[in-house]
C-alpha cells in the first residue's frame, strides 16, 4: 500500500459518516409529528387554535446524529495523523506511538515542536509549509483547531447537535365550504416545539413540513452555530488538502 493511501481512506471513511448524517437528516421533516391544540397560552398571550410540530424522541435522534458527526470528525482527524507519519517514514524522521499531525495552540509552540523533532533540517519545505501555510493552531487555521478540539472532546461526551426549527411550508387551509384559503403564517418556538397559530373557523387540510437547521452546539469554536450539513463536508475538502500538500512535500 502507498505510503499516503490510509489517510485516504480514513477521508473516505469520513465521507461515508458524512452521508449517513445528511441521509438521517433528510428523513427528519417527515418524523414531525403535527397535532391540532386549542386554547394555549404562550408567553402571555392566547392562542385558540394551532398546528403544533415537534419531534418525538428528539433525544434519541440527536444522539444518533452526535455519533455519525463524532466517527466523521475523528476519521478526518486520523486522516491527518497517518498523513504525518507517512511524511515522517519518507525522511526517515523518527516516529513513535505519540506522533501525530501537530496541531498547537500557538505559532511559537508549533515551531518548537517541529524543531525538536529536526523537521527544519530533515525538510525545510515540509517545515515552511507547515509553518507558513497550513498554520494548525487557533488564529493560523481556525477550521484545523476545531476539528482536532472536537477530536478530543468526542472522548469525553457526545458532540450533540442542536435541532432549530426555522418555519413550516405547505400549510393549506381551508374554509367551511371546502375552498382553499389564503394565509399568511407566522410560528412562535416554544418549549421545543413550533407553533402556528390559525384563524377560526378554518380547516387545516394540509399541515405541511418543518423546515430545520442542524447546527454545531457552543463550544467556542470556528463550528459554534454553524450547520453541520454544510461545515463537515468543507472540513473534508480541507483534510484533503492538506493530505496532498504533505504528499507534495514527499515528492508524491
Amino acid at each position: 500500500m502507498k505510503p499516503f493511501k490510509p489517510s485516504h481512506l480514513k477521508i473516505e471513511r469520513a465521507d461515508k459518516h458524512i452521508a449517513e448524517f445528511e441521509k438521517c437528516v433528510l428523513t427528519l421533516p417527515n418524523a414531525y409529528a403535527a397535532t391540532l391544540t386549542y386554547n394555549l397560552k404562550i408567553r402571555d398571550k392566547t392562542i385558540q387554535s394551532a398546528v403544533r410540530y415537534h419531534l418525538p424522541n428528539a433525544a434519541a435522534i440527536q444522539a444518533k446524529l452526535a455519533l455519525v458527526i463524532g466517527d466523521a470528525i475523528h476519521n478526518l482527524r486520523t486522516a491527518l495523523d497517518f498523513a504525518w507519519i507517512a511524511a515522517f517514514g519518507h525522511f526517515n524522521i523518527p516516529t513513535n506511538h505519540f506522533s501525530k499531525f501537530p496541531i498547537l495552540r500557538t505559532a511559537k509552540e508549533l515551531t518548537t515542536a517541529l524543531e525538536k523533532r529536526k523537521v527544519n533540517i530533515a525538510s525545510p519545505d515540509l517545515y515552511k509549509g507547515i509553518v507558513s501555510e497550513i498554520k494548525p493552531y487557533p488564529g493560523g487555521n481556525d477550521d484545523i483547531w476545531a476539528i482536532h478540539s472536537l477530536d478530543i472532546l468526542d472522548k469525553h461526551q457526545l458532540l450533540i447537535p442542536l435541532m432549530h426549527m426555522v418555519g413550516v411550508t405547505g400549510i393549506i387551509l381551508e374554509d367551511e365550504k371546502g375552498n382553499i384559503v389564503p394565509h399568511q403564517f407566522q410560528w412562535i418556538s416554544e418549549g421545543g416545539s413550533l407553533f402556528v397559530p390559525l384563524r377560526e373557523n378554518f380547516h387545516v387540510k394540509d399541515k405541511g413540513k418543518v423546515t430545520l437547521h442542524i447546527v454545531f452546539a457552543k463550544h467556542d469554536l470556528a463550528t459554534d452555530f454553524m450547520k453541520v450539513s454544510d461545515t463537515l463536508p468543507l472540513y473534508s475538502q480541507l483534510v484533503l488538502k492538506i493530505v496532498e500538500a504533505l504528499e507534495g512535500f514527499c515528492g508524491g
